[in-house]
């Protein structure tokens, strides 16, 4: 998998039907595969190790992509933690 777009399609095929229980366990396991690609990615692109040396502006697209990334995480951490205290 070379992106998360893979898994995009097949998380809104799922959304409007009904489907046997052996397709969201699939659909959870490439949905989880992709995204656990792309924490690889990430982690690789910007570990202060063996830095990535890029120009300034080439880093903005990443800079942006992260910080969306970040913001609905932590929208949807927000959310999931309220369902689950609601007396907090």
């Amino acid at each position: 998998m070379k992106s998360g777009g893979e898994s995009i399609p097949l998380l809104l095929g799922a959304v409007p039907a009904r489907w046997p229980d052996g397709c969201y366990t699939l659909l959870r396991l490439i949905v989880c595969g992709t995204a656990a690609c792309l924490a690889f990615l990430a982690s690789l692109l910007f570990n202060p190790i063996l830095p990535v040396r890029m120009r300034r502006s080439d880093w903005v697209p990443f800079h942006i992509g992260e910080a969306v990334l970040l913001a609905v995480a932590a929208i949807q951490f927000g959310r999931s933690r309220g369902r689950q205290n609601p007396s907090a």
